[in-house]
C-alpha cells in the first residue's frame, strides 16, 4: 500500500510518498504483520480491540514454500506444503508459511496461520526465523529451492525437522550419491564426476559418448543434457553449468533403448512404503523440461 497526501484543492500537489510497506494477516488473531527485510525488523501491529489477548500460545512450525514455478518445481510441491500446514495445525501447532508466490494455494489468508510473502532467500528466511523462533522449519517440501537453504540454515542454528540436510546433500551432491551406491554395491550406469571442462573431457574419454550430463541440485531434467562428442560436452560444461567442488557435474553413460521407470515411497527411518511404480512413456533421458 501506499499512502498518498497533498491537497484536495491542488490534486496535482502532492509531498513524496514514503516508502512502500508490505502487510502479512495473521488469519487467526487479525494481527498484521509488517517485513523490512533491509532494516532486518519485524513490527507487530495488533488490531485495537480493547480487549486483553488471552490466546494460549502455540509452538511454530516453519514451511518453506517454492517460490515462482519453473522446472523441476512446479504446483506439486506447493500442494505438499499445503497439506503440511492441515496436519501441523491439526497437531495443535501454529503453522507459518513463507512464499513469494501468489498463484498458489499456500499463499491464501486461511491455509496457514501467518503467512510471509517474501523472497525465499536464505537472509529473508533467517529474519523470519529470528524472529518467529520456531520449534522446527521444514525445507523439504517446496522443492528445490528451500532444499537448497537446508545446509545454510543449519549451519546458522536452525532446527531442521524431517530429512536432515546431510541427507538431502547426499541425495543431491552427484559425487556423494554416486559413492554411496558404490558403498551399497548397487548396479549403475558407468559413471564419473567433474569438477572443470578440461576433467569432465578427460573421464568423458575414459566412459565413452554419447554422455547423460547433469549439475548437482537441480530437479526435473533442469540443466540436463544429453552429449554425443567432445565438442558439445565443452560447450556444455563452459556455457550451461558452473562447476566447482562443492557442485560437481556427473557425467552418466547413457543407455540408449532404455525404460526410465520411477518409484515413489515415504519412510519414517525403520519402515519403507512403496507408493506407487511408474514407467515413463517416453524415452530415458527426455522430460517435460
Amino acid at each position: 500500500m501506499r499512502a498518498r497526501s497533498g491537497s484536495r484543492k491542488n490534486s496535482f500537489s502532492r509531498s513524496p510518498a514514503p516508502k512502500p510497506k508490505t502487510f502479512r494477516w495473521n488469519s487467526t488473531k487479525n494481527n498484521r504483520l509488517t517485513f523490512n527485510s533491509r532494516k532486518r525488523e519485524i513490527q507487530v501491529a495488533k488490531k485495537a480491540t480493547g480487549k486483553k489477548d488471552t490466546a494460549v500460545k502455540k509452538d511454530r512450525i516453519i514451511i518453506l514454500g517454492g517460490g515462482p514455478n519453473r522446472i523441476g518445481q512446479g504446483i506439486e510441491f506447493d500442494y505438499c506444503c499445503v497439506h503440511a500446514a492441515y496436519a501441523i495445525r491439526e497437531a495443535g501447532y501454529e503453522a507459518i508459511l513463507i512464499n513469494s508466490n501468489p498463484e498458489t494455494v499456500s499463499t491464501d489468508f486461511d491455509t496457514s496461520d501467518r503467512l510471509y510473502f517474501e523472497p525465499l532467500t536464505f537472509e529473508d528466511v533467517m529474519n523470519i526465523i529470528d524472529h518467529e523462533k520456531p520449534k522446527g522449519v521444514i525445507v523439504q517440501l517446496g522443492g528445490q529451492t528451500p532444499l537448497n537453504l537446508a545446509i545454510p540454515l543449519m549451519k546458522h542454528g536452525a532446527p531442521i525437522l524431517g530429512t536432515s540436510p546431510d541427507s538431502i546433500d547426499r541425495a543431491e551432491d552427484r559425487k556423494r550419491f554416486q559413492e554411496m551406491l558404490n558403498k551399497l554395491g548397487l548396479r549403475q550406469p558407468e559413471n564419473a564426476t567433474a569438477t572443470s571442462a578440461e576433467q569432465a573431457v578427460k573421464k568423458a574419454a575414459r566412459i565413452g559418448y554419447p554422455l547423460l550430463v547433469r549439475p548437482s541440485y537441480v530437479l526435473g531434467g533442469r540443466a540436463m543434457e544429453i552429449v554425443y562428442d567432445e565438442t558439445d560436452l565443452t560447450n556444455y560444461m563452459q556455457k550451461a553449468v558452473k562447476a566447482s567442488p562443492d557442485r560437481p557435474v556427473l557425467l552418466d553413460k547413457f543407455l540408449q533403448d532404455a525404460a526410465e521407470i520411477d518409484v515413489d515411497c515415504v519412510a519414517d527411518g525403520e519402515r519403507c512404503l512403496v507408493i506407487g511404480v511408474m514407467e515413463h512413456i517416453e524415452e530415458a533421458g527426455v522430460h517435460s523440461g
